[in-house]
């Protein structure tokens, strides 16, 4: 501290001189060297309570402050504490008082998981979480689910179409190797060969749903064929169950065919049988 005396620091009255200021700057030491703190100060008195005030409110258990616990307080004392924190901070008093953000309209097969809600109830709560963090983090959430779900949607959408297209060229081919081995009216021939073992070892509801189909008539569309639940190949699985299996008689009669009259099994007859309905 430097040297000085009361007629240096005190003016007349009793007030601080600028001599005096400096020296209690200097006395403040070098971390406020640049303080403005004495400058509203008038005089030793004035010096004296302000001193006393400070020291009062440091002290002293502020208003609306939460106090922090000092470290080597109990468990139960910083267990307060936090949730004081907590409190104060937004955090609800029940997990069931979280508000989640829910948009107003879901896409089509995307649902609310009521136990994904509940799972994460519990961990916010656990957490003190704020009401407010919460929203906005759900609000994050949930657009996140949405549009990750567009996009699988998307995704799976053309994958279905460049299948359903690869399906389709696959069939075409198909089609045309059929129409090559069975020319013209042969193919038709062909068809209600299969139709005639379908007629008659076929499930009940396939052939009721051949008959409403008209596929006797139709027989040379093979589209239609496949868009009543008879591939390519199972027309030629039938075709030869049929013409193995089954007599011309009972041939005729499962395709809805006029019997020629024969029980013998010959593939030659069976095929003019059909053809000429």
């Amino acid at each position: 501290m430097p040297d000085f005396d009361a007629e240096e620091i005190f003016a007349e009255d009793g007030s601080f001189t600028d001599t005096g200021r400096a020296i209690m700057v200097a006395a403040a030491g070098d971390d406020h060297k640049e303080t403005k703190a004495f400058d509203d100060i008038p005089n030793f008195a004035g010096l004296c309570k302000v001193h006393a005030d400070t020291k009062s409110k440091l002290g002293a258990k502020l208003d609306n402050v939460i106090q922090k616990p000092a470290d080597d307080a109990s468990d139960d004392v910083k267990s307060a504490y936090r949730e004081q924190v907590a409190i104060a901070a937004g955090a609800p008093a029940k997990a069931e008082d979280y508000e989640f953000f829910k948009p107003e309209n879901l896409p089509e097969g995307l649902e609310y998981s009521s136990e994904a809600d509940a799972k994460f109830r519990e961990i916010f709560f656990k957490q003190r979480a704020s009401a407010a963090l919460v929203k906005e983090l759900t609000q994050v959430y949930a657009e996140m689910q949405i549009e990750n779900f567009n996009a699988l949607a998307e995704f799976n959408k053309s994958e279905a179409a460049k299948k359903a297209d690869d399906e389709q060229q696959l069939f075409d081919k198909d089609c045309e190797i059929m129409k090559g081995k069975h020319p013209g009216d042969q193919l038709a021939v062909f068809t209600r060969t299969a139709l005639a073992a379908i007629n008659e070892f076929g499930a009940e509801d396939l052939k009721a749903k051949l008959k409403t189909a008209d596929m006797y008539t139709n027989a040379a569309d093979l589209a239609k064929w496949r868009e009543n639940g008879v591939p390519l190949d199972t027309l030629r699985f039938m075709h030869n169950v049929a013409t193995k299996s089954m007599d011309a008689e009972l041939l005729g009669k499962s395709a809805g065919i006029a019997s020629a009259g024969t029980k013998k099994s010959m593939y030659g007859r069976t095929h003019a049988q059909i053809g000429n309905k």
